[in-house]
């Protein structure tokens, strides 16, 4: 009976820690914007949306704490893509003047460019005879 105990205990322990750091780092990240989330739900009269498990009081917190974790989703994915745009153009534009700088290879770099430019160019007038 010992030995059913632990193995229950086992298995339940990861589980249980795991729901509690989850319901932990929910609380955290959603603690500071419950006030606002709820007073606009309660403007949208989601107060009135109760089903038979969940309460109404109920319904606005999750709902929020979900709204929130969205936001902040969101939030995280459009600064990630921002960050990446800007870094990476200027990581583009330190290295041409780098390689600009260069006296071997800005020669080199400065033909590759032009071609590259010349072939990938949209304006359809590059290649007209003259």
């Amino acid at each position: 009976m010992k030995k059913y105990f632990i193995t229950g205990l086992v298995i339940l322990l990861p589980l249980t820690l795991t729901i509690l750091i989850v319901a932990f780092v929910v609380n955290f990240l959603t603690k500071p914007f419950m006030g606002l989330v709820v007073k606009i739900l309660t403007q949208t009269r989601v107060q009135q949306i109760h089903t038979h498990i969940l309460s109404s009081e109920q319904v606005i917190r999750y709902g929020s704490q979900i709204i929130i974790l969205i936001g902040l989703f969101l939030f995280t994915l459009v600064l990630g893509i921002f960050a990446r745009w800007f870094i990476f153009k200027a990581l583009i534009k330190i290295s041409d003047k780098v390689l600009h700088k260069i006296p071997l290879v800005n020669k080199v770099y400065k033909t590759t460019q032009e071609i590259v430019k010349t072939l990938f160019i949209t304006d359809k007038d590059s290649f007209k005879q003259v």
